[in-house]
This record gives C-alpha cells, structure tokens and sequence, in this order.
C-alpha cells in the first residue's frame, strides 16, 4: 500500500495490526522469509519506544560470504557481503538510456580477507550521501544485505536495488575482524583477484570459431565460459512478437510487469503498481561463421548495439504500423559483428543445454580485423 511508503524507516520497531500474513512467493521476491506480512487499507501501523523492550528485537540477519565467492554467482541474484572500502570514488551522472532520466551513480571498490577485489555501485540518494572519513586514516566497513550480482563483459559487479540495505562500520563481529586484519596487513596487501576486471575475467586472446565453442566444450563446465567471436547475423526470430517485453521500471528490477487492463502495470517482485512500464529487448537471433551455426539470446542494451535502436522506439513503430519496423530488424541480416559471448550449461524442462549469450556487440574495424589475421598468419 503506497500510503504506508513513508510511515516505515529502517532500523526502527513497529507494531503492525490488521495485516494478512501469507505464505512467501519466492518466484517474486529475493527476500529468504517463508512468510509476508499483506498490509491492507485497513492496516494500522505504530512506532514502538525503546521502553517496550524494542532493544532485545533482533537487527538484520546477514548470510556473508566471501567476495572470492561471487566469482560463481548466478548474475542477477542476491548476496550478503561485508568487506572494507578500498577505495571511493567521485558521484557520476549519467542518462539511462531507457527512459532519459538523470541518474546519480557512485563506485566503491571493496576487498575482503578472502583476497579478492570488487567494484559495487551505490544509486540515487545512497550515492549523493554517502561520506566517509579518509580511508587511510580508519577502515570503512560496509555490511551489504540483498545486493544484485551483475555482470560485465565476464566480470563481476555488485550494485544497490531498492530492497538492499547497507550499514557503515556496524557493530558486528564480522567487522571488528575486518578492520583488524585491514589495519595489520590487509591495507599493505595486494589482491589476488579483482572480480570486476574483465581483462582478467576474459583473456585478450580468446577469439574463437564457433565450431571450437563445440570441440572445446566451452559451456559444459561448472562454471560459465566467455570468448569473442566474429560472426554473421543470419536470422532474428520474430514469430509471436517476441523482440522484447514489458519491464519494471524500477532501476535495478527488470522484471517482467503484468497489465491490469486498466493502464496500470504491476510488478510482481516489487508488489507496486505503476502507470507505465518499461521495454527490454529479449532476442533470439541465428549466428554463423565459416565453420558453424548456433543460436544465441540477446538482452536489454546489446540488443540496442545490434538493432541500432531501443526497444521502446521499436515497439511505438510497431504500434504505429511503420514500415521502420521491419527495416530495422532486417538491418543486422547478414553483416558480421564482433560478439563477446556467455556459454553456460542451463537445465529447461528436464533437459541440460549449453545456453549462449551475448554480451557485448560491435561493428567489425577492418583494420584491426586485418591485422589479427595476418598475426595469426604469421605474415
């Protein structure tokens, strides 16, 4: 219930009556609970004194691990961590490209015991706000609850949604240890891995065919693999409309939204109605090279890369009739990008598969196309 929005603050104690209390729907939220508490328009909502023994309530409940870990996260799924601020940098505007909208981003590079190095990204408010004392000076420890895996060209990022929360320098054990290790040696020493350096995460030389995806077993591993390949778009599926779908338009959800019929979209995950939605493109287009052929999907802004459009755009043509529309998915038929790939085995409906994205498209230089080929040659 909206009305309700500004009557609770974190960190606070309340006593709530006249609620439903139902069973969770884990496909909607990323919230562990077995039980959700409904309110209704009825619901009545009070602050709690400490003098009714609020204090003996339990705070967050954190399941830490380590950032050595996130290297075999699933992207978009949430995780607990806490580590030390190494380094802070400047707030950022930037333009989000799906709805034009100025938005203030600030990264924090953290590192943990475990030896590895990560870059998390604060929104909005949280990064306008965020202020600390001089690092070099004490430690920042920043403990992380329902934080967003991400994934950037094979490495990994954390980010802030509307459901995360963050506490600085709090008073728990798991803190107390990191800021003695950070202050005896942990500041002084390099890490082993950083998860957000995509030339680390993907090697420069891992340009490949297409039938050495195969030969190879790029895919069938624990883990997911990543490589380049130069490639031919040959057919983009069209059949029942599915270029893209209706998305949250909360920053950071992406979930798909349900129309009410009445020019209202509701965000399962979220549990909030809105008066508009989002478009994301969801593509499912043929490859080819000289060698092989493969399916491949294709999400949100790399579809943009290939299309040359935004899904939004597309989907006024196609309300409109334009015969744009047509011309703009037939654009990338038969030209050849430049392609950063995700291979992963994914299990649907019983059956195991080697699933391939992609997550990175550009146009293919000639030059430098040229030059890798005459290196190869020996030339």
């Amino acid at each position: 219930m909206e009305k309700f929005y500004d009557a609770i603050q974190p960190g606070r104690v309340y006593m709530i009556s006249n609620a439903n209390c139902k069973m969770s729907k884990r496909q909607f939220s990323n919230v562990d609970n077995e039980y959700e508490i409904h309110l209704e328009p009825a619901s009545i909502i009070q602050l709690c004194d400490e003098d009714h023994g609020t204090t003996k309530i339990p705070t967050n409940r954190y399941s830490f691990i380590p950032l050595t870990d996130l290297s075999q996260a699933q992207k978009d799924s949430f995780v607990d961590v806490i580590a030390v601020c190494k380094e802070i940098h400047n707030v950022q505007s930037i333009t989000a490209k799906a709805t034009g909208k100025q938005l203030d981003k600030r990264d924090v590079t953290l590192v943990d015991m475990s030896g590895a190095e990560i870059r998390l990204t604060l929104w909005g408010q949280e990064a306008m706000t965020f202020n600390s004392p001089p690092i070099s000076l004490t430690p920042v420890i920043l403990a992380l609850k329902k934080i967003k895996v991400g994934e950037y060209l094979g490495g990994r990022t954390l980010s802030t949604v509307s459901t995360s929360s963050m506490l600085i320098n709090p008073d728990l054990p798991e803190a107390h240890r990191l800021r003695g290790w950070y202050q005896t040696s942990g500041s002084n020493s390099k890490p082993s891995v950083n998860l957000s350096n995509t030339q680390s995460a993907v090697k420069s030389d891992s340009l490949k065919t297409l039938i050495q995806v195969k030969t190879d077993g790029l895919g069938r591993g624990q883990t997911a693999d990543y490589f380049s390949c130069l490639a031919q778009v040959q057919y983009i599926r069209t059949e029942e409309g599915k270029l893209y779908y209706e998305a949250c338009p909360q920053e950071g959800c992406n979930k798909k939204v349900i129309n009410d019929q009445a020019g209202q979209w509701r965000c399962e995950r979220c549990q909030r109605m809105y008066d508009h939605c989002e478009y994301k493109y969801i593509l499912s287009a043929q490859v080819a090279d000289h060698t092989d052929a493969t399916w491949v999907s294709v999400f949100g802004e790399h579809g943009e890369q290939l299309l040359g459009c935004t899904a939004k755009d597309l989907h006024a043509m196609k309300e409109t009739g334009s015969p744009d529309f047509d011309r703009i998915v037939k654009e990338p038929l038969n030209r050849y990008f430049l392609m950063r790939m995700r291979a992963k085995m994914e299990s649907y409906q019983g059956e195991e598969k080697v699933k391939v994205s992609v997550i990175g498209v550009s146009p293919v230089d000639p030059v430098k196309e040229g030059i890798h080929i005459m290196e190869t040659l020996a030339i």
